[in-house]
């Protein structure tokens, strides 16, 4: 093949890949919704293709902080799940997404509950466009290292190089976004954090009485 060719076909590929590139983030741009939306009843994945991200957030009022993140330490293990974070005040742990209700059931018996928020995020379309874009990378790929073989200069040789390297990079990026997604939709993310209760001493159940017989009195009015 003569050095004209080879350049020419060059060319083809990349002006090929940059269109697909284009479609692809165009795609992914027009078709995926990525806000969290607040739920109020129970997100089921029953398709093993969907990628659904569930994360909560909980709010516990306990005189006893250390013993609730103690417990929830515990939850997390019995479900196989893991500690993300914590601290004096606040715990995330990630369980598999098929023990997120049960771990949630657990949490809430450990104490008083002040607030209690679930979000959904659905993301498998998004998945699902990073897997084309990564086959369509791999086999433009194919493409050009067959060209390095039959190429039969050092300028034509570098020149495809370079656009291996790229090609390289871009499907390392696209395999680490597919990984994320992959694990953020197996374990969902369960966050609590403690309000310290405090109780009134001796004096203070005297004023809180008062203050709930003066009340008493003023609803009689």
């Amino acid at each position: 093949m003569k050095r004209n060719d080879v350049l020419f076909l060059v060319s083809i590929l990349f002006l090929f890949n940059c269109a697909a590139q284009e479609y692809s983030t165009q795609h992914t741009e027009l078709s995926i919704d990525q806000s969290d939306v607040p739920l109020e009843k129970k997100v089921e994945n029953n398709n093993p293709d969907r990628k659904i991200i569930l994360d909560a957030t909980i709010e516990i009022k306990t005189t006893f902080p250390d013993s609730i993140h103690d417990s929830i330490i515990n939850i997390a293990k019995k479900f196989s799940g893991y500690v993300l974070k914590s601290t004096h005040n606040s715990t995330t742990i990630r369980i598999p997404f098929k023990n997120f209700y049960d771990v949630m059931n657990g949490v809430e018996t450990i104490g008083t509950i002040v607030n209690k928020n679930i979000y959904g995020q659905d993301v498998t379309e998004k998945y699902f466009d990073l897997e084309i874009r990564l086959d369509s990378a791999e086999k433009i790929r194919e493409r050009y290292l067959i060209l390095l073989d039959r190429a039969n200069s050092i300028d034509s040789s570098l020149k495809i190089e370079k656009e291996i390297e790229r090609l390289n990079k871009e499907i390392d990026a696209i395999k680490g976004q597919m990984k994320r997604l992959a694990h953020l939709s197996s374990y969902s993310s369960i966050t609590v954090n403690t309000l310290k209760e405090v109780k009134p001493g001796p004096i203070g159940y005297v004023f809180k009485g008062l203050y709930e017989a003066i009340k008493w009195l003023f609803v009689r009015e």
